[in-house]
């Protein structure tokens, strides 16, 4: 508590220091006088009694400064000049300012577009409340898809005690629909019911679909909108729920519409428009019987307890996908599972991968040649500053504080280009996403590249980065001035 009150009185007196440099001084000089007026009476002669009275005080501006160290915040005030007298040094110089900060946008720009991308590739959990314990499971020797049958879901949603909820979800399925006058193909998602509660999604209009009506196969022909689709084909109504649709020629009733943010949990997958029960999945999946052991096309997710770890859960679902295998023919014969946190990508990680490298290997050398350009530019720089910095360090000023003061005007030159740079990189990270979201079929693929504090934290980092590294060099050259030669 008095480490906190002493640093707020500290950090107030940054905002008042006029005042109190007035206040001090006052009382400064009224204890000069008092000490003054006592070496009168003692005898003295008025220019002994001031000598004696200014070396008992022990020096009138030395004593200023202490006190000024010891009700403030050195450092900050220190920091606060640099860049106070860095901003000046700036502005007298526009044109190479303004090419400085171009350059190091345009290297900072290459850099966070790039990483947008990465984290929207890699680092983004699955779209769903409390992200952190879900998990998706795959069988790694199906054919290398990692995907199972309907009766092996079942199975393993009724018996697992590691998990709280299980689903299945078929996420890529083309579908074609007649409504409102209206016919295209949309692209449908077809998901177990404990789809929603296991993601905590709550319906914009309507309700989801529950067990009930997810429990026989081809029995219960609901649907769930996405948010998109209903705006677009039915213009938004309310009145939008217990009326039908045709999908793939059959009649489903409309129960609900998603909310506007939610577009599936495949990450840069194709955006869902339409939710089918996956008692229903024949409508849109016709290439094997889905409810015979053999047919593996869904894909699992999960949600641990809150006492499970992935490890755990593997170790359960392997046992149990072995019982199966042994107490049921049919099933395919996979040996091992594997169960990871549900963040980036789920499929293609391999090619995103070394697309990934590429990008970030071109932008890394692009802000390294950015960095020698304006290294070279401050160079020349310091060059033309050398009488300046010879007299500043014949007055006093230490080579660290030379350093310091020309690594603060390079870091500001970097802010200020990781500005320009972040917004130039808004643009750029669309122009980059667009690259690759149509894939060679013509379908459109959802990238999430809006900024997280992943993003900032990386933007800033480059900057300061790049500041450094083309400010360290130069500012170590100007300090080390011969100031004979440059005087």
């Amino acid at each position: 508590m008095m480490l906190f009150r002493v640093s707020w009185v500290r950090l107030r007196s940054l905002f008042r220091k006029e005042k109190l440099d007035r206040e001090l001084s006052e009382e400064l000089s009224t204890h000069l006088e008092l000490h003054i007026e006592d070496n009168l009476r003692a005898g003295m002669s008025a220019e002994e009694a001031r000598r004696v009275a200014r070396l008992k005080l022990g020096g009138v501006v030395q004593t200023q400064e202490s006190v000024r160290d010891l009700r403030g915040l050195p450092l900050l005030e220190s920091l606060l000049q640099d860049l106070h007298f860095g901003l000046r040094m700036l502005r007298k110089s526009p044109g190479l300012t303004a090419v400085a900060v171009l350059t190091v946008s345009l290297g900072i720009a290459a850099n966070v577009s790039i990483f947008s991308f990465v984290d929207a590739l890699f680092l983004r959990s699955v779209p769903a409340g409390n992200p952190e314990r879900l998990v998706r499971i795959v069988a790694p020797e199906n054919d290398g898809e990692g995907l199972f049958s309907l009766p092996e879901y079942i199975y393993l949603r009724d018996h697992t005690k590691t998990l709280e909820e299980l689903t299945a979800h078929y996420s890529s399925a083309p579908l074609y629909i007649s409504a409102n006058s209206e016919t295209g193909e949309v692209q449908a998602a077809v998901v177990s019911s404990s789809y929603f509660p296991m993601l905590g999604l709550r319906p914009y209009l309507g309700r989801f679909f529950g067990p009930e009506e997810d429990s026989v196969p081809d029995r219960d022909s609901v649907a769930v909108l996405g948010y998109g689709l209903w705006q677009r084909i039915y213009g938004g109504d309310p009145g939008i729920l217990g009326k039908t649709l045709l999908i793939n020629g059959h009649s489903f009733g409309i129960i609900g519409i998603m909310p506007p943010s939610f577009h599936g949990v495949e990450i840069g997958g194709m955006p869902n428009e339409i939710w089918l029960p996956s008692m229903m999945i024949r409508i849109g999946y016709r290439y094997c019987d889905v409810f015979q052991p053999p047919c593996t096309v869904l894909q699992l997710m999960g949600r641990l307890k809150q006492e499970a770890n992935p490890s755990e859960a593997r170790a359960e679902i392997a046992t149990l996908m072995g019982q199966l295998r042994s107490s049921t023919s049919g099933f395919d014969r996979r040996l091992g599972v594997s169960v990871t946190p549900a963040i980036g990508i789920s499929g293609d990680r391999e090619y995103f991968h070394l697309l990934s490298r590429l990008l970030t290997t071109i932008g890394g050398l692009l802000l390294l040649i950015v960095c020698a350009n304006l290294g070279g530019l401050l160079l020349a720089r310091g060059t033309a500053r050398g009488a300046e910095i010879a007299m500043r360090r014949t007055l006093g000023a230490g080579r660290g504080r030379i350093l310091r003061q020309l690594l603060t005007e390079s870091l500001l030159l970097a802010s200020a280009g990781g500005a320009l740079g972040w917004l130039i990189s808004r643009w750029t990270s669309r122009l980059l996403v667009g690259f690759y979201s149509v894939d060679d079929e013509g379908y459109r693929h959802l990238f999430d590249i809006r900024p997280d504090a992943i993003v900032v934290l990386y933007s800033i980092a480059v900057t300061v980065t790049a500041g450094v590294l083309f400010g360290l060099l130069p500012a170590l050259q100007a300090s080390n001035t011969d100031l004979t030669q440059a005087l």
